[in-house]
């Protein structure tokens, strides 16, 4: 909602009500009045909307991921800290592969707060990476030295602690000489809405 991005949130929170009286279980509307009030300073009602829109279905690292210069008052409350202690998310967006060679790949991630990364492949591990506030808690992790057109499961650590990602995350490397065949692959983001969510 472009309100929000321009600071007007009392408008934006009229406007989000009204169509909430409409789509009372919509998890979106929802997502936005958190935003709204939280923008505006009020993480009390930030919260309790923010508790309604996962209530239906919103994870919390929707909340987490931001943006974040929308949701800091929620992000500050109390209960939402306890919250984000108590949950097992350790990565909001992620692992993503890319620039991947014969010998080499690049892991993506973003994390729920700073912290250090590191990703073991098979007993090799890679250079730990910090992913700081101040590049949107990302980091960037590249292994080199493996084997071509070999697979490889690989184990992601925050803060020296194993990220259970709920499947064994694995790549293969390009074969020598070029000549794979290439897939594509694409989503899209911002409009989470749990039961569009598999495409």
């Amino acid at each position: 909602m472009a309100k929000l991005g321009t600071g007007e949130f009392q408008s934006a929170i009229s406007e989000l009500k009204a169509y909430l009286k409409k789509a009372p279980h919509d998890e979106e509307t929802l997502f936005c009045l958190a935003l709204a009030y939280s923008g505006s300073g009020d993480g009390a009602e930030a919260l309790n909307y923010a508790k309604k829109a996962m209530s239906e279905g919103l994870p919390l690292e929707r909340f987490i991921a931001g943006p974040r210069s929308l949701n800091e008052e929620l992000l500050k409350t109390d209960k939402f800290v306890e919250m984000m202690r108590s949950s097992s998310v350790k990565l909001v967006h992620g692992p993503m592969i890319g620039d991947l060679s014969t010998d080499s790949v690049k892991i993506w991630v973003r994390a729920s707060k700073e912290s250090e990364i590191k990703v073991v492949i098979e007993g090799v591990t890679a250079e730990r990476v910090q992913a700081l506030a101040k590049n949107d808690y990302t980091a960037l992790i590249q292994i080199k030295g493996l084997e071509p057109d070999m697979f490889y499961h690989y184990q992601i650590f925050q803060d020296e602690h194993a990220i259970d990602l709920g499947i064994e995350p694995g790549f293969r490397t390009q074969k020598a000489g070029g000549g794979d065949t290439v897939k594509i692959i694409f989503g899209g983001g911002a409009g989470f809405t749990p039961k569009y969510e598999h495409m």
